[in-house]
């Protein structure tokens, strides 16, 4: 600080000096507001006191299911891969979504159009996929993968199990003999990808669920072919085969202060011990979820 003409004049190193004290205090006090608030945020409840998850879900993303065999055991990556997938995304969307020159013919189309389609068979163009747009993000950690157990993020699939899903894919590819062969997806009777669920995985399109519950029930209705799970609350097994399994769940306590949703269901996958169980398969699955409204009228 200096004195010229009577007056204090304070030097660009003061100047800055202040300047970084008050920027440091600012964001001090943001944090600590920002904890108080999220200290004070309550779980939505519904009439009955349970929480309250009703409104309209996406889990569409990016994120694949099992992890790409670059990333090793690393569930999280940096924010610089997570950008260098998402414009990879973003570029070949924009080279899919560029028009086709009417005079192509079908030995005209490319090898390859990506996401396992190829040449003539490239019927789900672009314009009908909508897989999302970003890397799956949880708790401020950016995700390979969707699996975070085993370590390295990828389905455990024993000699036997992988020859006889080979087989089935080479029965569907060759069989068309009458609808009765063909798969209960590809004859919209039921979802396909595993949307329906468990676990509820995104597919290329129609990634959307809405949650309505009731005292006694949560049903759980999939965009995709509108598939509806209804998982029944504090209730038995009832005993009657179905597609799509019998859900069972009930509220409970994951730890102090925190409710989690822990949904058995009874005939869809072998029991295990509850609390493991359950969010295991959540925490696999749930992380890509997001609410887009709470409006479930």
């Amino acid at each position: 600080m200096s004195e010229r003409g009577g007056r204090r004049r304070i030097s660009d190193c003061g100047l800055f000096f202040i300047t970084m004290v008050v920027t440091a205090l600012l964001c001090a006090l943001w944090v600590v507001a920002s904890a108080e608030a999220a200290d004070a945020w309550q779980v939505p409840r519904t009439a009955d006191g349970q929480p309250d998850l009703q409104g309209i879900w996406t889990n569409a993303t990016i994120t694949p299911l099992e992890r790409p065999k670059e990333f090793g055991d690393r569930l999280v990556i940096s924010a610089a891969e997570a950008s260098a997938i998402e414009a990879q995304n973003q570029q070949f969307n924009d080279e899919a979504d560029a028009p086709t020159d009417p005079n192509t013919r079908t030995q005209d189309l490319p090898n390859s159009c990506g996401l396992g389609f190829t040449g003539a068979d490239c019927g789900y163009n672009n314009f009908w996929i909508d897989r999302g747009r970003s890397v799956v993000e949880v708790n401020g950690e950016r995700r390979s993968s969707l699996i975070v157990e085993p370590k390295d993020g990828r389905v455990p699939l024993t000699p036997e199990r992988q020859k006889l899903l080979t087989e089935r894919y080479m029965t569907m590819r060759t069989n068309f003999d009458g609808p009765e062969v063909r798969p209960l997806a590809e004859r919209c009777l039921l979802a396909f990808g595993s949307s329906s669920g468990p676990p509820m995985l995104p597919v290329l399109y129609n990634n959307h669920y809405q949650i309505v519950q009731s005292r006694d029930s949560i049903m759980i209705l999939v965009e995709m072919v509108h598939d509806a799970r209804i998982i029944r609350l504090n209730a038995r097994p009832s005993g009657v085969p179905k597609w799509m399994g019998d859900s069972v769940g009930h509220w409970g306590r994951r730890h102090a202060g925190r409710r989690d949703q822990q949904l058995h269901r009874q005939g869809i996958i072998p029991r295990l011990d509850a609390e493991a169980q359950d969010h295991r398969t959540f925490h696999a699955c749930r992380a890509g979820q997001d609410r887009l409204s709470s409006d479930v009228g």
